[in-house]
C-alpha cells in the first residue's frame, strides 16, 4: 500500500513524464490532502474534547469548582428568548474590536413579521484604544448621536440594546462589570467597572449632541438599558449551583 506521501511522488512522477492538466489537478489534490491530514482529528479525539469541554462547563456552574475553571459560566440574567410576538423600533450597539455598529432595528408586520434595519460602523481609533474609558465611551455616544440625527430619531423614545463582547461578570440585565480587556484594547477606569453605566455617564455628559444645523435632545432616562454577553444562555441550568439568588430579572 502506498502512503499518501509516496502516492504524491508517484503521480508526479508520471505527471511529468505524461503533462496533462487533469493529472496535475489530481496531484495537487493529494498534496493537499498530504498537508491537511494531521489537521484530522478521529472520532475518538472529538469525543474527548467534547467530554472536557463538558467537564468544564459544570466545573463554571459549580459553586466550589467556579473560581477555577477555564469556562466561566457566569450568568447573563436573560430568562427567555423572543416568541415572536416582538414589534416595534430599537437601538443596538455592538462593541466587540476596532469597528463598533450603531443599528436602528425595526420588527414590521406586513404580510409577515420581518425586520428592517439600518446601521452605521464607526472606527475606533489605536489611540483611544489604549487612552482612557471616559474618552471611549465619550466616543460611542458622539456616534450614537449623529446615527440618531441620521435617522431623524430626534425626540424619540426607544428601548437600547448594548452588545459588548468582552469578558464581564453581569449582575443584573443593566448591570455588567468588565473583568479584563482583550482584543487590543487597554482603555484605564473601565476593567472592574459597570460598562453600562459608563455609558450612560457619556451619554449625560453630552447632554445636547450636536450635529449640522441640528440639536439632539436624547435624555439618558429615556433609554433602556440591557446588555447582551457572548456568553451561553440557559445551559445546563439545573447543573448550576454558584448563585444562590438573583435580582432585577
Amino acid at each position: 500500500e502506498l502512503s499518501v506521501s509516496r502516492l504524491s511522488l508517484v503521480v508526479v512522477q508520471s505527471a511529468q513524464m505524461q503533462p496533462d492538466t487533469h493529472v496535475y489537478m489530481f496531484v495537487c489534490c493529494v498534496q493537499v490532502q498530504d498537508y491537511l491530514e494531521p489537521f484530522r482529528l478521529s472520532l475518538e479525539k472529538l469525543q474527548e474534547v467534547s467530554a472536557r469541554l463538558r467537564k468544564d462547563l459544570v466545573r463554571g456552574l459549580g459553586k466550589h469548582s467556579h473560581h477555577r475553571a477555564a469556562v466561566k459560566m457566569l450568568p447573563t440574567f436573560v430568562r427567555a428568548t423572543p416568541d415572536g410576538t416582538e414589534s416595534g423600533d430599537f437601538l443596538a450597539l455592538d462593541l466587540g474590536g476596532t469597528n463598533f455598529r450603531v443599528l436602528h432595528v425595526r420588527v414590521v408586520e406586513e404580510e409577515q413579521k420581518m425586520l428592517k434595519m439600518d446601521s452605521q460602523i464607526c472606527a475606533i481609533p489605536q489611540e483611544m484604544m489604549l487612552g482612557t474609558g471616559e474618552q471611549l465611551f465619550d466616543h460611542i455616544a458622539a456616534c450614537l448621536g449623529d446615527f440618531l440625527v441620521s435617522q431623524d430619531l430626534k425626540g424619540h423614545t426607544l428601548p437600547l440594546g448594548f452588545t459588548f463582547s468582552f469578558p464581564c461578570e453581569q449582575k443584573e440585565i443593566d448591570k455588567s462589570i468588565l473583568i479584563r480587556w482583550t482584543k487590543g484594547f487597554k482603555c484605564s477606569g473601565v476593567e472592574g467597572e459597570d460598562v453600562v453605566k459608563l455609558l450612560k455617564e457619556a451619554i449625560q455628559r453630552r447632554g445636547v449632541i450636536l450635529a449640522p444645523k441640528y440639536r439632539l435632545y436624547y435624555p439618558v432616562q429615556q433609554l433602556l438599558f440591557s446588555v447582551s454577553i457572548n456568553l451561553m444562555i440557559m445551559f445546563l441550568i439545573y447543573r448550576s449551583h454558584v448563585f444562590q439568588s438573583v435580582s432585577n430579572i
